[in-house]
């Protein structure tokens, strides 16, 4: 409703810029001017714009003003999560990701979000659209070049490490994985693999002889001693075992002819072997109890040696590792702990050698043949051949001395 005098040329001019543009189209930060040159009915169209220096600009071959507006590119990305190996690329819930874009170098990150199976976006978060866990689509992705890094494992398999990166045509909005940075793709069909996690562990033993050296065969070679290794306890029909049940312990050479050391094969745990994770058991921490001894010949026995009746029982721990402040899982890991229930003799014990014991830290089962000539009788332990022999011919004399005494009392002759 402002007026001017006639014949003033001293005209009003009015800057206009975008607000919102129409959906599907980017919006001008472009500042348009109108001068109002016309009065009346006559309308004053929009004549130019104003450039980065602040000066007005005309247009050309715009005689209606008309502001144009770039119709927004943008590209789809999708993958699928999948075990390692897994030849029917079955969907792998429960993953995690970064995905970040890159300035105009290329080099640091312009923004990133994070992104998860049904994530909704925000702005951290990027959508993901596809409806079925373990694949993921995210769409209206602007021209450039992105990133995309696995942040959280699926719970019990190891976080694949790998970067991958990807560009988003400015013409075509088409997707193209860089070169020695892309995933596998099959088929036109994009897959992340994780590998399972596995954590293993060895259980060793320490085998001794005392009062003797190590006991050699006719041949010369030191005498091997047998382990036995069987799973016990509430999980003994699902625990993991070594390739072999027994082991056997001899020293290699001269140079340790004592307190040898061996260990039974790996005893290997996957997700398969953890409980159910859930408030209760976050990790889910599943224990396997092991009992090991040593094995007695049943023929060939060596003689004078007494060989140790102890028994262990290992208990092993296997869970997830947790990052209790970030909430994530990185592979599984185990706890051991050692606790000796026979001793050599047979004897009920409780010691306790070993607690929560790292995986490479397992203390070893200790069991020590002893050689003596003592050899203990059912409920008469310390009673030995030797102890009886003795007593025996001390019986013999003193019944002879007897006789011999009551034939001299009486005179009569002696008897040999």
């Amino acid at each position: 409703n402002q007026k001017a005098t006639i014949g003033d040329t001293n005209y009003f001019t009015y800057y206009i810029r975008e607000v919102k543009a129409p959906e599907g189209y980017q919006k001008s930060d472009t500042i348009y001017y109108a001068t109002m040159n016309n009065t009346g009915e006559k309308p004053n169209y929009v004549q130019g714009y104003v450039d980065k220096n602040g000066n007005q600009v005309p247009f050309e071959n715009n005689p209606t003003g008309t502001i144009p507006n770039t119709k927004i590119i943008t590209g789809t990305v999708s993958w699928t999560k999948v075990v390692e190996g897994d030849a029917d690329h079955t969907p792998l819930a429960g993953s995690e990701w970064k995905l970040a874009k890159l300035g105009a170098g290329g080099l640091t990150e312009a923004q990133s979000w994070t992104v998860s199976d049904q994530s909704t976006p925000s702005e951290t978060t990027w959508a993901d659209t596809d409806a079925k866990d373990g694949k993921f689509t995210l769409d209206d992705l602007l021209p450039g070049t992105y990133t995309l890094t696995e942040t959280q494992a699926p719970f019990g398999y190891e976080l694949n490490k790998n970067t991958y990166k990807f560009t988003v045509d400015s013409t075509s909005g088409s997707i193209t994985w860089i070169e020695n940075e892309k995933p596998n793709i099959v088929d036109g069909i994009t897959y992340i693999s994780d590998s399972c996690s596995v954590t293993s562990v060895k259980i060793p033993v320490i085998k001794s002889v005392r009062n003797t050296d190590w006991p050699k065969d006719s041949s010369g070679k030191y005498v091997a001693f047998d382990f036995s290794i069987e799973a016990t306890g509430p999980n003994k029909d699902s625990a993991p075992m070594p390739d072999s049940k027994t082991i056997s312990v001899a020293p290699a050479d001269s140079t340790k002819v004592n307190d040898i050391e061996a260990s039974f094969g790996e005893i290997s745990f996957s997700k398969e072997y953890l409980a159910t994770n859930d408030a209760s058991n976050p990790t889910g921490a599943k224990t396997y109890t092991y009992t090991v001894k040593e094995v007695a010949p049943t023929t060939g026995a060596i003689d004078k040696l007494r060989y140790s009746k102890a028994e262990y029982q290992v208990a092993v721990t296997v869970k997830a590792v947790l990052d209790e402040k970030t909430g994530k899982y990185s592979g599984l890991t185990t706890s051991t702990t050692v606790t000796q229930v026979k001793d050599d003799m047979g004897n009920t014990v409780s010691n306790t050698i070993g607690k929560d014991a790292e995986p490479n830290a397992i203390p070893a089962s200790t069991f020590t043949n002893t050689y003596s000539t003592t050899l203990p009788l059912s409920g008469m332990s310390g009673v030995t051949l030797t102890y009886l022999a003795g007593a025996a011919v001390l019986c013999a004399a003193a019944v002879w001395m007897h006789i011999r005494r009551k034939a001299n009392a009486k005179g009569g002759k002696r008897r040999e």
